[in-house]
């Protein structure tokens, strides 16, 4: 005999990101894995770390807006190699 359990909304929820070269797409879910929110948008071309990172996390921050209860985890995917805003697929280089 299984037992149902419901974990509530407020328990917190996820983050996913792809962050890639042309697009970035952010989806925000709760602990039961129920989409809240999800986002497709080009990536603008940074040429400082820190504005795509503070780009990055205003992203994250407008998709997470109506979730409800703490942020628990961020996980994230990025490019392997990016050269000249394409990604490069194959062994990386010593």
């Amino acid at each position: 005999m299984s037992t149902y359990l419901d974990l509530p909304g407020t328990t917190g929820h996820v983050v996913g990101v792809s962050f890639g070269a042309q697009t970035t797409g952010v989806v925000v879910t709760d602990l039961r894995g129920r989409e809240i929110q999800h986002a497709t948008v080009s990536t603008p071309d940074h040429q400082e770390a820190e504005d795509a990172a503070r780009w990055l996390v205003d992203l994250i921050a407008q998709a997470a807006e109506s979730a409800q209860g703490p942020l628990r985890q961020i996980v994230a995917a990025v490019p392997g190699r990016v050269r000249g805003g394409t990604e490069i697929f194959g062994p990386t280089e010593s």
